[in-house]
């Protein structure tokens, strides 16, 4: 497994955590584990420390507890996991419109790769919704 950081968990690595399961662990919590256990190595390696036999299975203990926790937390419940994409857009173009100078559209649009005529649009709405917040809801009846 590959994740953002570059870490590579093997199948050695992930046998921590599979020593944890037993046979009959639900296949979807085996799944969450696992991508919490992934998370965490990468988190380490991100901070210069590989983890060793001794810190493995600490981190997978770490990992099964979190999948636990939201086992019994959320278990039972329809649960969507939003994609974020909306979210991360959002972070886009507020980074966008406080880098705004009024003439940097080709710039803003090559940075985050779309096109002028979109940044336009952004900026527009950006606009528009930073002057509602100021103004609020203003009742001119």
């Amino acid at each position: 497994m590959n994740g953002q950081t570059g870490a590579v968990v093997c199948t050695e690595d992930l046998a921590a955590l599979h020593a944890l399961l037993d046979a009959a662990y639900p296949e979807n919590l085996r799944t969450i584990a696992e991508w919490n256990f992934v998370q965490l190595v990468e988190d380490w390696d991100m901070l210069g420390i590989k983890p060793d036999a001794q810190t493995l299975p600490k981190l997978a203990l770490i990992a099964l507890r979190q999948t636990e926790r939201l086992s019994t937390e959320e278990g039972g419940n329809a649960l969507y996991l939003n994609k974020g994409i909306s979210y991360r857009a959002s972070l886009r173009d507020r980074d966008m419109f406080e880098r705004f100078t009024g003439r940097n559209y080709d710039e803003l649009g090559k940075q985050h790769h779309i096109s002028p005529m979109r940044v336009r649009q952004i900026m527009r709405a950006m606009r528009a919704s930073e002057t509602s917040r100021r103004q609020g809801n203003l009742d001119l009846t």
